[in-house]
């Protein structure tokens, strides 16, 4: 999953919006920033380089991803709006200055991720696995935290969600390990390093995911589209039902919502 934008590409992800708005499969069209270094903040630039299912993406920008809104059918969110997400699909496109129109589902919904030759990877047990992780750690992703830049945490949380997507779920692997094991060593997706914050961002993620506690029931929602790269999300879980209200549009300095990844060339989605 990637955008590209002259020669490059990037990823997203997804963003918040009602649950009765999701249940109807509302809509909301969003537009990426054409400069790269705008369209994934905080996040980890050229540092890591990525595999989904075989494709290698070397160079890869791995962080939040930024958006602003051009286009509603829910109350939930306005044009003009600023809202930053994370990438759930690696194998399709966005590109920088792009724009993209998605329907609004829960992250548990069947045949999740839509269209692209990763198609239907993410099952409900997954769903659950990254709602978990992200109950655990999504507060800290985007900020300076024990050590870690903010551009390193965004990154760790996007990798995070990666790796149990593409490698978690019914049959896959156990998450959490406990102890430390290394996720991105193997499997369906695969992750290293070129740079010292590439290093420090699989060195948190594999942190996180040996240690998170997996939640009682999936709140996150997810953008879809079947041509376009799908996004994620986050809503706390833990109970039966999601939150009656979306997580705000706008964040404050230092609040991160999804991430997403960006590489250096043209890439074919993430």
């Amino acid at each position: 999953m990637h955008i590209r934008k002259v020669g490059m590409s990037v990823l997203a992800m997804g963003f918040a919006v009602m649950a009765a708005s999701a249940a109807r499969a509302s809509s909301v069209s969003l537009s990426l920033p054409s400069d790269i270094n705008q369209a994934v903040n905080p996040g980890v630039n050229g540092g890591l380089n990525v595999t989904f299912n075989g494709n290698t993406y070397n160079g890869a920008y791995v962080g939040q991803i930024n958006w602003t809104v051009t286009g509603s059918d829910t109350p939930a969110y306005t044009v003009g709006q600023q809202l930053s997400t994370y990438c759930i699909q690696g194998l399709q496109d966005v590109y920088t200055g792009g724009t993209y129109t998605y329907n609004i589902v829960g992250l548990n919904s069947t045949g999740l991720p839509l269209g692209g030759s990763d198609a239907g990877v993410l099952d409900s047990v997954a769903a659950m696995q990254i709602q978990g992780m992200a109950d655990n750690y999504f507060a800290v992703a985007g900020t300076a935290v024990g050590g870690y830049t903010a551009n390193q945490t965004a990154a760790a949380f996007q990798m995070a969600v990666w790796e149990i997507e593409y490698d978690g779920g019914q049959g896959g692997e156990t998450f959490p390990q406990g102890g430390s094991f290394n996720y991105f060593a193997q499997g369906n997706f695969t992750a290293s390093a070129n740079n010292s914050d590439g290093t420090a961002a699989i060195t948190l993620a594999n942190s996180w995911l040996n240690n998170y506690t997996a939640a009682s029931a999936v709140t996150s929602l997810a953008l879809v589209s079947d041509s376009a790269q799908d996004q994620m999300v986050y809503q706390p879980g833990g109970g039966s039902t999601p939150p009656a209200a979306p997580l705000p549009a706008a964040f404050p300095a230092g609040v991160a919502l999804l991430s997403g990844m960006f590489g250096a060339r043209k890439l074919k989605r993430k």
